[in-house]
């Protein structure tokens, strides 16, 4: 009698071990991420507001994560006492400015042309030493300060206005600039014909007979930056999450340009990378909705780590209506999504999409 009633003491530990063990599970995997872009204290709708006030609105929309603010350490201080990550994203190899004071960094594309400006977008070559060392200090910047709980790379690619779809043949085809080239055959230990004379000719050679040698190295000296700048950043801040904003396609997008013109290798990057954040802007790229949640999945598969996909919360090149916008939030949250970036805030007070949102995250959380 005592054996029996010491066996199923036994069997209700096990049993409420494993409730509790399921209990912890499930709630690890109902607290997703619930982010918001461009957070502006000087602007509407958190301008004159106390950093508890600003703090208590994005509460109210069931935020539990921001990018922005993080120049405030009375912001920062009161979203945590809230349970609200702060989080800073930093542009890489982008910026006019760098044109203007470094013509060296603007990038030549295979007809051997300096890279046109699109729109508001101007890249930079991304083999530029002395550019490469100002971003790294940057990062260490951000974590040695402290109030940013992580970094996000943005621009982390070789030049492409990805946004408008097809990539052009050549004019989006880079870098063929002398820092490249050099660059290029001192670590592959190939060189080149001596009768090419020009970029163009250097371009056609490389895109032809070293194809693939070619496309390795760009997307190693992309992983190369990731990996120092993850270093960089958990040697000051060890607990710092480091992001990375990459372009929404896969290889079956425009013949592979993911690894042909932007050079973001994603399971060369997963090693550096804590966080992936594909930017799948689907109205943008005119996708519907479910498509958000295909691209997370992709990438999630591709690189075994957390995906937050950042979505789009803005009417462009149309309107989108409120219920659009809640379904590509819903699938911007589908497993194995582990959260979502609605980009961007200043989008969300200026189009009222603000009780939206506050529908989609409470329905979450």
């Amino acid at each position: 009698m005592r054996v029996c009633t010491l066996f199923f003491s036994i069997l209700g530990v096990f049993a409420m071990m494993a409730m509790h063990c399921s209990a912890e599970q499930g709630a690890a995997r109902s607290e997703k991420t619930l982010a918001v872009y461009g957070v502006n204290l000087g602007k509407p709708p958190l301008e004159g507001k106390t950093s508890e006030e600003a703090a208590g609105f994005l509460g109210d929309l069931g935020v539990n994560a921001v990018f922005g603010g993080y120049d405030s350490a009375e912001f920062v201080a009161a979203c945590r006492s809230r349970g609200i990550t702060v989080y800073a994203s930093l542009g890489i190899f982008v910026g006019e400015n760098y044109w203007n004071s470094h013509p060296e960094s603007h990038p030549v594309d295979a007809l051997g042309n300096p890279i046109e400006k699109v729109q508001w977008y101007a890249g930079v070559c991304p083999n530029q030493p002395w550019l490469r060392a100002e971003k790294l200090t940057a990062i260490a910047k951000k974590a040695e300060e402290g109030l940013a709980d992580g970094v996000w790379l943005d621009f982390i690619r070789y030049p492409v206005h990805w946004e408008d779809g097809a990539p052009r043949p050549k004019q989006d085809e880079t870098c063929f600039c002398p820092v490249c080239l050099a660059k290029f055959q001192k670590d592959t230990g190939l060189t080149f014909p001596e009768q090419i004379h020009s970029a163009s000719e250097t371009a056609e050679y490389l895109l032809t007979t070293r194809r693939e040698e070619w496309f390795d190295w760009r997307a190693e000296q992309i992983a190369e930056f990731v990996k120092e700048a993850s270093a960089t950043l958990h040697r000051a801040n060890p607990k710092a999450k480091l992001g990375l904003f990459c372009v929404p396609w896969q290889p079956q997008d425009y013949d592979n340009a993911m690894r042909r013109v932007v050079g973001q290798d994603l399971k060369r990057l997963a090693p550096h990378v804590d966080v992936f954040s594909p930017m799948v802007y689907h109205k943008l790229c005119k996708r519907s909705p479910e498509w958000v949640g295909e691209v997370a999945r992709y990438v999630s598969e591709q690189t075994g780590k957390t995906v937050w996909p950042i979505t789009q919360a803005f009417n462009e090149p149309t309107e989108m209506s409120d219920e659009e916008f809640a379904q590509s939030v819903r699938s911007g949250l589908q497993e194995p999504s582990a959260g979502v970036i609605l980009f961007s805030f200043g989008h969300m007070e200026k189009e009222g999409r603000f009780p939206k949102v506050r529908e989609a995250f409470r329905s979450v959380r």
